[in-house]
């Protein structure tokens, strides 16, 4: 097999995170939970007592491939690390690789997008959405990041995960160029994400909803807003975020259209994340919420795997 050259490989693969968001998403974590950095790497107090070299925590990828790693990990090498790149030529998925998913919306507009992305199923869904009576406000006031943290919270207890504190979602905005989507039913918030946007990339980082609603697709029609919205900045990439290739979660975003792009998980062992909690995970589910409340951001600025 011939090798793949980087240059003809569409923008969807190779569209990295710029180096100016990567030093503002790292302000970020030293103004609210005072991580220490060390040579462009973030230092993670692990719950175990062990020191986690990261670049960067919280990020599904950076500002590098995985085919130019970094040059500063043999200064971080005798230590336990953790680097998450893209990597742009992997195409023989397996179940369980972490991804990100994406859509290319370069050149196109909502129309465009409707026509030629969407898949029939989706349209679909859309459509019935349509029908319900929401209505979305989208900005970076208090009030909507308490109304998306409310969401976003429970709909991490479900999954049996620990949720990051408010003060993390309250600061982004003044470090990083974000939105923040509130879907409401009958004036009640059912759905809600977190835009981030970079050059090329609008990425979803985090996104909730109310489960009772769910069979109204107020998500369905959150995203749709979320690509408009891309479409009318002149994105060219709307990013999902990551998931585990073929899970639920996986095939929700590639009814989209989105394309997998395969994220590297650099450490000095490698070990599986999505199975390396399924034990936490299920006990975590049946935690009392008004306990998970406080634990979960104190385990979550020691969790460098998030």
């Amino acid at each position: 097999m011939e090798p793949v050259v980087l240059s003809k490989i569409d923008k969807v693969y190779t569209t990295c995170l710029s180096d100016s968001f990567i030093e503002s998403w790292k302000n970020l974590l030293i103004n609210v939970y005072k991580y220490v950095e060390y040579d462009n790497f973030l230092i993670v107090p692990s719950i175990f007592g062990q020191k986690v070299y990261s670049y960067l925590p919280l990020l599904n990828y950076t500002n590098k491939l995985s085919q130019n790693l970094p040059e500063q990990l043999t200064n971080v090498r005798p230590f336990s690390y953790q680097l998450r790149l893209l990597n742009s030529t992997y195409r023989d998925f397996q179940t369980n690789d972490t991804v990100v998913m994406r859509v290319s919306l370069k050149g196109k507009n909502s129309e465009e997008i409707w026509k030629s992305v969407l898949s029939h199923n989706m349209k679909k869904q859309l459509k019935k959405s349509f029908k319900e009576k929401f209505t979305i406000q989208r900005g970076t006031q208090k009030e909507l990041i308490y109304q998306f943290y409310k969401l976003f919270s429970k709909t991490m207890s479900r999954l049996g995960t620990p949720v990051f504190g408010i003060d993390l979602f309250l600061q982004l905005p003044k470090f990083i160029d974000s939105k923040y989507f509130v879907v409401y039913y009958e004036n009640q918030p059912v759905s809600a994400m977190l835009l981030v946007y970079d050059n090329d990339i609008v990425w979803c980082p985090y996104s909730g909803y109310d489960e009772k609603y769910q069979d109204l697709r107020p998500s369905h029609f959150m995203f749709w807003n979320g690509i408009l919205d891309s479409c009318e900045k002149s994105k060219v990439i709307f990013d999902f975020g990551r998931s585990a290739y073929g899970n639920n979660n996986f095939f929700f975003k590639e009814r989209w259209s989105a394309i997998p792009v395969k994220v590297d998980i650099i450490k000095p062992k490698q070990e599986n994340i999505y199975n390396k909690y399924t034990i936490a995970s299920k006990i975590y589910k049946i935690i009392p919420e008004r306990i998970t409340s406080h634990i979960g951001p104190l385990l979550c600025k020691r969790l460098s795997d998030l």
